[in-house]
């Protein structure tokens, strides 16, 4: 199962202090160590960076690992003085096996139309061309909400399913 840990961090605004951009992202990759091969950043705005870290989690200790994940970038985004203001786990679903189910159908519905010796060919390449297709399709729905207490630090929330609805969007996991 894969996770997303989305990090929203905010900078200084420019008239306060005078740091590039860029040398706020070499300190968080720096601060982030071997975290950030699996990291992507994105400036929302002038003043607002998007963290995205992707990580599998062992089964067995998954909530230690969510917060391990949220305690290393909010570490790494203080390194880079900036100020973290919210996170959010979510869990991505690939559709890759309802892709493939589909192209099965439609293989099957296909071969019947065509010679006896072609069948077979035409199925398993519906069904493979359903898998591809479904694994860029994903879910993204939100599993744990980032919240800074006051005299506890970072701590994870559990997120109701009804709260929030599911973000589907196109490519890999």
């Amino acid at each position: 199962m894969v996770y997303h840990l989305v990090v929203e961090a905010r900078r200084a605004p420019p008239w306060l202090s005078d740091t590039p951009r860029a040398e706020h992202l070499a300190r968080l990759r720096a601060g982030l160590g071997p975290l950030a091969r699996d990291v992507s950043l994105r400036w929302r705005d002038e003043t607002t960076l998007v963290i995205r870290l992707r990580y599998e989690p062992d089964a067995r200790r998954a909530l230690d690992v969510h917060h391990h994940a949220l305690l290393a970038v909010v570490l790494a985004v203080d390194g880079a003085a900036m100020h973290p203001a919210g996170a959010v786990v979510t869990r991505v679903v690939s559709h890759w096996t309802q892709g493939a189910i589909a192209g099965a159908v439609t293989g099957l519905g296909l071969s019947t139309t065509q010679e006896d010796r072609l069948g077979p060919a035409i199925a398993l390449a519906a069904i493979a061309t359903g898998a591809i297709a479904g694994a860029f399709l994903r879910r993204e729905v939100p599993v744990f909400r980032g919240l800074r207490l006051p005299h506890a630090g970072w701590r994870l929330v559990a997120v109701e399913p009804e709260a929030s609805a599911p973000r589907f969007g196109l490519g890999l996991a």
